[in-house]
């Protein structure tokens, strides 16, 4: 899942795509992309695949990540935040208030 603005060579043989075209500012509102983004990692994961979060900043990865733990895992938002904190990334309080 590429998480950005920014082109690359994809590998369309071997993988398959999503790209949002999210960025890190105030005004931005993740809460509009979970539900495709949270259907694309389920779909993945129910295939016995293995997702890779790919954005310009750790944080908009973290931010996708949780929403698909907190929303379709059942994970609680503490024990999620403490999973994606592992990556040595924080969550800006905009984003923290969309989770």
């Amino acid at each position: 899942m590429n998480v950005t603005s920014k082109e690359y060579t994809k590998r369309n043989k071997y993988f398959n795509y999503l790209t949002i075209d999210l960025h890190n500012n105030t005004e931005e509102d993740v809460k509009k992309f979970y539900r495709i983004t949270n259907r694309f990692i389920k779909t993945a994961l129910s295939r016995k695949g293995k997702i890779f979060i790919h954005a310009s900043d750790l944080q908009l990865a973290a931010v996708v990540a949780m929403g698909y733990m907190i929303g379709v895992a059942k994970i609680p938002m503490k024990q999620s935040l403490k999973q994606v904190l592992k990556g040595k990334t924080e969550i800006a309080p905009h984003f923290m208030k969309q989770i």
